[in-house]
């Protein structure tokens, strides 16, 4: 990581001394407006078949509205 500052740290990665668990970069995918999609570059490098699946909510348990 570039940004060094330790005043204010922008990156997760100066905490963990440099480097940042693959699951904080994970989740700080899943949180980008693009989601996982933003990650099919980094995905096709990777050895094997990628498989995409969505779920569904069975019925009676979607989002509940407030009264």
């Amino acid at each position: 990581m570039e940004d060094g500052s330790e005043i204010a740290p922008t990156d997760i990665s100066y905490v963990h001394s440099v480097y940042a668990p693959v699951s904080v970069r994970l989740a700080q995918y899943l949180v980008r407006p693009n989601g996982w999609k933003g990650l099919q570059d980094v995905l096709g490098l990777l050895p094997g078949p990628t498989v995409e699946e969505s779920q569904s909510l069975p019925a009676g348990h979607g989002p509940r509205s407030k009264y």
